[in-house]
């Protein structure tokens, strides 16, 4: 994202692969100053290139900010582990913590997916949690600025 810019949709996202004719130099082309990973449908894990770009983008450290779908690209890339949900997170007032402070945030949300937090890896740290499944709601990098957050 870049201050005064236009949002650009990254392809990746729609199909899970690379469309002809992308590079990740595209992304540099455009002098962001950060990259939002967006929301969208489905098992994460099924975007292959998307989680390819990320863990590329990753090591260029520029800031990054995952929500919902994003999120869990962002720890895939990361290798963690993500799993389905039995039943799903769905619809309003689900609460949720913020680590740092303990206050507690009711959110809206509709997703299947959740990031393991038995595959958490050192440099990172959980940022929010689901007090109805204890589940992993938010994640920052301990020394990079990159941050996601799961509820929408």
């Amino acid at each position: 994202m870049k201050n005064e810019s236009p949002a650009v949709n990254p392809p990746w996202l729609t199909a899970g692969k690379q469309p002809e004719g992308w590079t990740l130099n595209s992304i540099f082309q455009g002098n962001y100053d950060g990259i939002l990973i967006s929301n969208g449908p489905g098992d994460p894990a099924a975007v292959a290139y998307g989680i390819k770009t990320i863990r590329e983008l990753l090591t260029y450290k520029i800031p990054m900010f995952g929500i919902c779908l994003g999120h869990q690209l962002i720890a895939l890339a990361a290798d963690m582990k993500t799993f389905k949900l039995p039943f799903g997170h769905r619809g309003s007032n689900h609460p949720v913590r913020k680590e740092d402070d303990k206050t507690v945030e009711i959110t809206s949300q509709n997703h299947g997916f959740a990031v393991s937090a038995e595959h958490l890896k050192e440099d990172w740290r959980i940022t929010h949690i689901n007090l109805n499944d204890g589940t992993i709601e938010g994640l920052a990098h301990t020394s990079l600025p990159i941050f996601s957050i799961q509820p929408f």
